[in-house]
């Protein structure tokens, strides 16, 4: 995911699943984004998508073209 900073990685929907290879601030839209996508579900209206994933890898939009060529 690219986004403009790293989901919290400590969000309990979240925890442990998160990769952020560019050390980037914590970002609520990018929590959001992350959750809509991953969240595990402890919260049952809060079940992201790919809820059984197990790490979402976040970027921030630094570099975000060569990134995805990589």
């Amino acid at each position: 995911m690219w986004d403009g900073g790293t989901p919290l990685p400590n969000h309990v929907e979240l925890i442990g699943r998160i990769v952020n290879p560019d050390s980037a601030a914590v970002s609520d839209h990018a929590t959001h984004v992350a959750g809509t996508l991953i969240a595990t579900g402890i919260n049952p209206i809060a079940k992201g998508m790919a809820f059984n994933a197990q790490k979402l890898i976040a970027y921030d939009y630094n570099n975000d073209q060569s990134e995805m060529m990589a």
